[in-house]
């Protein structure tokens, strides 16, 4: 989870705002599921955890080929999809020691990052740490 807190920019377009709307809040969740064959699943958006968790929470057979019916309905080009799933998008990564690069193609860009797996409380090997992230268009 992301969250940041932003100031309300103003100019002489705007009205004035009451003092408790001076801030804007934005919260958002990334989420990845890693499959064996090399695969993974992304999203990049505001919905919690309760509402996401049910398209990334599936028995997997190491692929994501097996995600869940509405997943698969959206890739094949129906319109009849559930709308979450429509910010889910399918990708690919690479496991060098312990580097980690990732690419996910969504509809408009390609979205790549560059992670690290590290120790954590848990244990070894157990902590995703995303070192930095890139994006760029495809239509350009």
């Amino acid at each position: 989870k992301n969250t940041r807190v932003k100031e309300v920019v103003r100019d002489m377009w705007s009205d004035p705002l009451p003092a408790h709307m001076m801030v804007i809040n934005s919260s958002y969740y990334r989420y990845l599921r890693f499959f064996n064959d090399g695969t993974c699943l992304y999203a990049l958006t505001h919905h919690p955890p309760e509402k996401m968790l049910k398209f990334f929470h599936f028995d997997a057979q190491g692929s994501a080929s097996t995600a869940p019916e509405p997943f698969k309905r959206r890739r094949k080009g129906r319109k009849d999809a559930d709308k979450l799933t429509q910010e889910i998008h399918l990708g690919s990564y690479a496991i060098r020691r312990n580097d980690v690069e990732i690419s996910i193609d969504t509809p408009f860009s390609v979205v790549s990052f560059e992670a690290e797996i590290r120790h954590g409380r848990r244990g070894h090997f157990c902590m995703l740490e995303i070192k930095g992230h890139s994006s760029y268009s495809k239509t350009w």
